[in-house]
């Protein structure tokens, strides 16, 4: 994905696109436009190496935005959520950090 920055503006590296932790993939775009053509040539990468993405076990959260149409795989869309779980940290759409607090002290 080197054609062009397709990530979020970070302060140590120039664009961050992605996090990668096992069998974990996390996606980060700034548009949904971006995220969209994203998906897209993920999706064309891996049907070259035999595999799909899962549109059950996919999720996308919007951070501070409302999607207008929904981000789609393989022309089925994916499934919108508030929050999600990604490497133990609470991810929200309002971006706060409360809820991901909260449950590392009820783990604890």
């Amino acid at each position: 994905m080197a054609d062009r920055p397709r990530g979020v503006q970070w302060t140590l590296f120039p664009q961050l696109e992605d996090l990668d932790f096992a069998d974990d993939l996390a996606a980060l775009s700034t548009t949904h436009c971006l995220l969209q053509e994203k998906t897209n040539k993920f999706s064309r990468f891996a049907r070259q190496a035999g595999l799909t993405i899962n549109i059950y076990k996919t999720q996308v959260v919007c951070i501070n935005a409302i999607p207008d149409v929904p981000i789609t795989a393989g022309g089925k869309p994916l499934h919108l959520v508030k929050e999600f779980t990604y490497t133990g940290s609470l991810v929200a759409k309002d971006n706060a950090a409360q809820k991901d607090i909260k449950a590392r002290l009820g783990k604890t």
